[in-house]
């Protein structure tokens, strides 16, 4: 069995990236299940990948590598025992120290060929990710077998070579391989990249161990649901898809509003009663949210799943602003 560990901080594109390369490998004849951590306590990423049509295993409440060591270690032993997957591609939560992730694994008694960390950066955010001192952004790039620079198509070529001698400091040992989901080439390549390197590096008795910094600032959450008849807005689909894409807008400018420092990501996740699912995320206070996926014709009813998860806010006031926007929402 391999493991591959799809790392990066909140909002870096983990699952665009994560969806089409697990898809690929399926279609290849590979035996995959996906292990999903979500931060807070209801799924979005989940859902969006089951609705792809992939095998997913979710850990919900918290970081996938510390307080959830036993529920991992588990799951990976009933994974291997009742599926036999030939690969797990896990997502850990963008606030997971990936040393302490790798640490836990060491130990796991079932049969693990290989294990592969795939760091994803967010080209557009890293320098204000690094200006909020978060050192989980930096320990992912040390710790990775392969760096993925994303988002490159959001920042001039200066400010991309910049970017990557900067990277190359932090880890010059790591390959940093260019790429955008808007770009199939780009993803071809990288995809390549990272088969060769899950079939090919063998875990070590000895794990390179690099001095941690302290954690920093953790980001603060709001997850919820809720579930409404068509009949209550009376919305068309398309106007369905307006109605929440401006409402994730609308949440994005009060956080900004709201002194918030950083946009983790908030990602709504609408699914009807006719399948068909809405993905609607943004990580940025003043660029409008990206939208995927399509709602059929002829649904009654729609349930969506919010996750916000912020920098530079109390609980308090994300929960207000989540109200004011959601009024749909119970208190």
């Amino acid at each position: 069995m391999h493991l591959l560990i799809i790392s990066g901080f909140l909002g870096s594109g983990k699952t665009s990236i994560l969806m089409p390369f697990a898809k690929r490998l399926t279609a290849k004849g590979k035996k995959v299940v996906i292990i999903e951590n979500e931060i807070g306590e209801k799924g979005v990423d989940d859902l969006y990948l089951r609705e792809n049509d992939l095998q997913v295993r979710e850990i919900y409440h918290g970081c996938i590598c510390c307080d959830l060591r036993t529920d991992l270690i588990s799951s990976l032993l009933e994974l291997e025992r009742d599926y036999k997957p030939e690969i797990i591609v896990m997502e850990p939560t963008g606030v997971a120290d990936p040393y302490l992730l790798l640490s836990s694994l060491s130990g796991y008694p079932g049969n693990l060929e290989s294990r592969t960390m795939v760091s994803i950066v967010d080209a557009e955010r890293f320098e204000d990710i690094l200006s909020l001192k978060i050192p989980l952004a930096i320990d992912g790039i040390k710790s990775a077998d392969l760096i993925a620079l994303n988002k490159i198509d959001l920042i001039s070529p200066e400010n991309l070579e910049k970017l990557r001698n900067q990277i190359n400091r932090i880890n010059p040992d790591s390959e940093v391989q260019n790429v955008s989901a808007y770009d199939e080439k780009l993803l071809e390549d990288l995809f390549k990249l990272i088969e060769s390197k899950l079939f090919s590096i063998q875990i070590k008795e000895a794990e390179k161990r690099i001095e941690l910094e302290k954690k920093g600032i953790s980001p603060t959450v709001c997850s919820r649901s809720f579930e409404f008849l068509k009949d209550e807005i009376c919305l068309s689909e398309l106007e369905t898809k307006k109605y929440f894409e401006d409402k994730v807008y609308r949440t994005a400018v009060l956080l900004e509003e709201a002194g918030a420092d950083l946009i983790g990501n908030v990602k709504l996740i609408i699914k009807s009663d006719k399948d068909g699912y809405l993905l609607i995320s943004t990580t940025s206070f003043s660029r409008y949210p990206e939208v995927s996926g399509k709602l059929p014709a002829g649904y009654s009813k729609v349930v969506f799943t919010i996750n916000a998860m912020v920098y530079g806010i109390e609980k308090e006031p994300l929960n207000s602003i989540i109200n004011k926007v959601f009024p749909h929402f119970p208190d």
